[in-house]
């Protein structure tokens, strides 16, 4: 119960910062939208899949930047006062990270099969597995992330680069 109030309260507050909400959601679509329109047949079968994993990982930086905005701000503390346990706490900062990341998948799945007929297979249990893993790894490298203190201005670029070195990016 205290994990869900927990869950509440991080979803509300990234439902009220617009700029999060922007590059989490817009910014994917607007790249498959606007660099997807070369005339390969494939292109889509690589670039929506490929934008979608790599805006995934920009929840790395939403979740880092959070946990350091509460740390700076002082709520932090303050969360650790309420009778709520460290792992209900982090569970539910955890589990909101991993739900707006299994979103973003849908989204961009669903918009790159509406508008560019992306053919998504027939093996819908192996997509929502590689879904939830995905969501899993971008929200625990986003406490990771939060944990080393590494700063959100070096973690885009570097999400960039390996998202080049990855081949999420033609």
């Amino acid at each position: 119960m205290k994990l869900l109030s927990v869950l509440k309260k991080d979803l509300q507050i990234l439902l009220k910062d617009r700029v999060q909400l922007a590059v989490l959601f817009l910014a994917p679509l607007a790249f498959i939208l606007l660099i997807s329109v070369e005339k390969i047949p494939d292109a889509y079968q690589q670039n929506v899949p490929g934008y979608t994993v790599m805006f995934v990982f920009f929840i790395v930086r939403y979740v880092s930047s959070a946990i350091h905005g509460e740390k700076v701000v002082g709520t932090f503390r303050r969360l650790f006062s309420v009778p709520v346990s460290r792992a209900a706490l982090l569970s539910g900062k955890l589990l909101s990270a991993f739900i707006v990341g299994v979103l973003q998948v849908a989204v961009m799945f669903t918009v790159g099969a509406l508008v560019f007929a992306l053919h998504i297979g027939r093996d819908w249990i192996a997509l929502v597995l590689l879904t939830m893993a995905l969501a899993a790894t971008a929200a625990t490298m986003g406490l990771a992330a939060a944990a080393l203190r590494v700063s959100s201005g070096i973690l885009v670029p570097l999400l960039i680069i390996f998202a080049l070195v990855g081949g999420c990016i033609l």
